[in-house]
């Protein structure tokens, strides 16, 4: 017999067919479909087991919302003849916020074990963030950026050897840990414009492409408009640093003129400004940014260029020219107005 692999083997019919026993194959056990969310199947930091396992207990929940299999039937479903590893596994997705159970009575004495809810479960919103970030990205920089490069980069932040997470290296893991504290801060726009900022900065690194996306769009798309409302420092800024701050300082001077002295002055002036910048709320920072830049707008667009003809002509027809201006800052005001700090302490260096 010649198979045709430019035909499926099983239409989407014979597969409802079998999984539904009408043909073919007719067991008892055989219990159909399991409904699984993809958030689910995509979860990043779950493992591969712990996914099965899930799924398994998802298709032993009735009506009852709960399941109560033994140790041992669910060992003996997975193929295993211990229940170490059932034991552990439940543990871990327990441990992990995705089942709870309590002590079953009657005759059978085993465990009733119920879901919890997903939409604040941190894993889940963490990987949902991941997956849109890259989305986003692709569907910016389709055709022009490495995916290969991209996926390995996104992963090597998000899939940490077991030997780093929960370490100061595993930024991602503190994401999950601060929701855990703090679940109400599932919707918090700096949140995940920060692991926005993360990922961007190591994708930049990584692709040697800059990457320039309005993410307020974005996320304002999201979120909705009154998240400018109240945008000081948000919380999980004091445990996670931006790596954008801690980018170097590169001035360019006379080799001769610069000194050990200019680099402590220079350094004190960027912690000054950082702190400076810093205790204002994002509302002052984007006001003060605007000011600046409409007051001499040319030099941020530059006169022939397109990017200043719309915005002049937006302007002129009182039109929304404020979004082209947020673009001139890559919508982080605070470096913007904080890299105008440091080219002030340059030419004030360059005086001397």
């Amino acid at each position: 017999m010649k198979l045709n692999f430019d035909e499926p083997i099983f239409t989407a019919k014979q597969l409802t067919d079998f999984a539904l026993d009408d043909k073919e194959l007719k067991l008892v056990s055989n219990r159909g479909f399991v409904v699984t969310p993809q958030k689910i199947l995509r979860c990043y930091r779950l493992t591969d087991f712990e996914k099965i396992l899930l799924i398994d207990l998802l298709s032993l929940m009735g009506e009852r919302g709960y399941a109560f299999p033994s140790h041992g039937t669910l060992a003996f479903r997975q193929g295993k003849k211990s229940t170490a590893s059932i034991k552990s596994t439940l543990n871990s997705l327990c441990k992990k916020g995705f089942i709870n159970w309590k002590a079953g009575g009657a005759d059978l004495g085993t465990n009733h074990y119920k879901v919890q809810n997903l939409s604040y479960n941190p894993y889940i919103i963490m990987s949902e963030f991941t997956h849109y970030y890259v989305n986003v990205l692709i569907q910016n920089y389709r055709g022009i950026i490495q995916y290969d490069v991209m996926y390995s980069t996104v992963l090597d932040i998000v899939e940490k050897p077991k030997s780093l997470i929960g370490t100061e290296e595993d930024a991602y893991g503190k994401f999950i840990s601060y929701l855990f504290k703090n679940p109400h801060a599932r919707d918090d726009y700096q949140l995940y414009y920060l692991l926005k900022d993360i990922f961007n900065y190591h994708v930049e690194l990584a692709t040697d492409r800059e990457i320039n996306i309005d993410w307020n769009k974005h996320l304002t798309d999201h979120f909705g408009s009154e998240i400018f409302n109240d945008l000081s420092l948000h919380p999980i800024e004091k445990v996670i640093e931006n790596p954008y701050d801690k980018l170097p300082i590169i001035v360019e001077m006379e080799e001769s003129s610069w000194e050990k002295e200019d680099e402590e002055f220079l350094e004190l002036w960027y912690q000054e400004a950082q702190a400076f910048y810093q205790a204002k709320s994002m509302e002052e920072l984007w006001k003060e940014s605007e000011e600046i830049i409409l007051d001499d707008p040319y030099a941020y667009f530059g006169i022939e260029t397109e990017s200043y003809k719309e915005f002049k002509k937006l302007k002129e027809s009182n039109g929304d020219y404020i979004s082209l201006v947020r673009k001139v800052i890559r919508d982080d005001p605070k470096g913007f107005l904080v890299g105008l700090k440091m080219l002030e302490a340059e030419r004030h260096l360059q005086k001397f």
